[in-house]
């Protein structure tokens, strides 16, 4: 059985939720999606101790998210419909974790998987410009 807690909602659907599977907690992260046809999600294992302490103070930016789980494994996933396009699982430095630290295997994975995909080459384009613009603000 699974748990859920909503973190936040964009036009009415979840963009940041944590869940709970076979007794582990997991923060999903909508990084990109809202306005775009598709989604970038981070997905991350916490420890119980974090879990809680996103629960009762919910962070409104991922780095807030991502400085309380140094360390942790995360994945990256590139969304079409809910169809994988594209995975990269890093594991953030133990301190001091950034969005654009984390990112970057994902960048690279993204470039690496650009060459011969038709119709998913030019959704990683959208999502790495995507990207461009929201590591620059």
């Amino acid at each position: 059985m699974a748990d859920s807690l909503i973190l936040d909602y964009w036009n009415g659907r979840p963009s940041a939720w944590m869940s709970s599977t076979s007794g582990d907690p997991f923060l999903h992260w909508m990084i990109l999606g809202h306005n775009e046809d598709f989604e970038l999600w981070l997905h991350a294992r916490l420890t119980w101790p974090v879990a809680d302490q996103l629960a009762t103070t919910p962070p409104q930016l991922l780095d807030d998210a991502l400085r309380l789980i140094g360390g942790a494994p995360v994945r990256f996933v590139l969304e079409d419909a809910g169809r994988p396009v594209v995975i990269a699982d890093v594991e953030l430095p133990k301190r001091d974790a950034t969005l654009a630290q984390a990112l970057q295997p994902m960048v690279d994975a993204m470039q690496t998987q650009l060459q011969g995909r038709g119709l998913d080459g030019l959704l990683i384009k959208a999502a790495q410009r995507g990207l461009e613009q929201l590591l620059v603000a």
